[in-house]
């Protein structure tokens, strides 16, 4: 437990978690939760280790699902 005066530690009770979800709130961030396609963010993640660039993002594909895949599969291919 902290000590009442003291101004420059943060609560020892409150979780890892809870002290960084604290943190971005206090600085503006929201959770959101975000659903996304599989097959389009497979789509999009094949496409990024091919080379391929991120936009435009493929007519018929949901656009965050696609994007999303793409960032993690050009992430692969630069660490490959």
């Amino acid at each position: 437990m902290k000590d009442a005066l003291d101004k420059g530690t943060e609560d020892m009770l409150l979780s890892r978690n809870a002290r960084y979800e604290a943190r971005r709130k206090a600085e503006g961030w929201r959770r959101v939760a975000v659903w996304q396609k599989a097959d389009d963010w497979q789509a999009g993640f094949d496409a990024a280790l091919a080379g391929q660039p991120a936009n435009p993002v493929p007519e018929g594909l949901d656009g965050l699902s696609w994007v999303s895949g793409w960032i993690e599969g050009d992430a692969k291919r630069k660490a490959a």
